[in-house]
């Protein structure tokens, strides 16, 4: 009996022990009163050390050339400019990206649901599964989104290419006047309205306002992401790419003392 209570005394003083370490050890890393704390999970990137956030005010629209592919299945992803509006600040900026840049593709099926394993390949290729139109289109975002750190994409306007370079790639105010210019009166061969946007997710009424704020804004710069070409792939270089990305969308968080 005497041997039963020295083992639940020592298991007594060893859990009060535990207790008091773990106290004391807490005191010592609590921040001070007043301190400001950014943790992970408030930054949207932290980068070499640094706490990110998205930029506000942005409006981010990916604008989609293409054109009828060889085996005339789906549609060719032809061009691909991302433009990022910032209608306070009266600026907007505009990446290209290369069709065959190397990302995360998502397989998915006509309804837009995953079909199949995610695989690294041409950003190209995200445009030929979802069927086509809409979830097709919003396949090509989302790998884009991950090629931006999470940042949404917020509209897509995939445009039919004429056979030379889409007004989008170097004035998107101008493509987007040229899609409010169309009359409506040229038609197919059953009747139905022609016109050189294939799918896209905004209203007429919403490309006006858009064409509106680009009329009103001025340009950051044109920029692209560099790499070198691997089996048929643009393998990005992954440091200049985030310097573009976090240029483009993303601004310091400041700690406030």
């Amino acid at each position: 009996m005497i041997g039963w209570k020295k083992i639940v005394f020592t298991v007594i003083v060893l859990i009060v022990a535990g207790v008091l370490v773990f106290l004391i050890w807490d005191i010592m890393h609590r921040d001070p009163p007043g301190a400001d704390v950014i943790t992970e999970s408030d930054a949207n990137w932290i980068r070499n050390g640094q706490e990110y956030s998205y930029r506000s005010h942005q409006e981010l629209v990916l604008f989609l050339g293409v054109g009828d592919s060889a085996e005339g299945k789906n549609d060719k992803l032809e061009y691909l400019t991302l433009i990022a509006v910032d209608d306070i600040r009266h600026t907007y900026s505009v990446l290209t990206v290369d069709p065959d840049t190397c990302v995360t593709v998502n397989v998915i099926d006509g309804y837009g649901k995953t079909h199949g394993l995610p695989y690294d390949g041409r950003i190209a290729e995200a445009l030929t599964y979802g069927g086509e139109g809409f979830y097709s289109a919003r396949n090509v975002a989302r790998s884009l989104k991950l090629l931006l750190h999470g940042r949404e994409i917020d509209h897509f306007i995939e445009i039919r290419d004429d056979g030379k370079q889409p007004l989008f790639v170097t004035d998107p105010a101008a493509q987007l006047e040229a899609i409010l210019s169309e009359t409506g009166d040229e038609t197919d061969e059953n009747g139905a309205a022609v016109s050189c946007v294939v799918s896209t997710d905004l209203k007429l009424e919403r490309i006006a306002d858009l064409w509106g704020d680009l009329k009103e804004s001025t340009c950051t710069g044109v920029r692209t992401l560099e790499g070198t070409r691997e089996d048929g792939m643009l393998v990005l270089d992954a440091a200049k790419a985030d310097d573009v990305i976090c240029d483009l969308y993303f601004e310091q968080k400041i700690k406030i003392d």
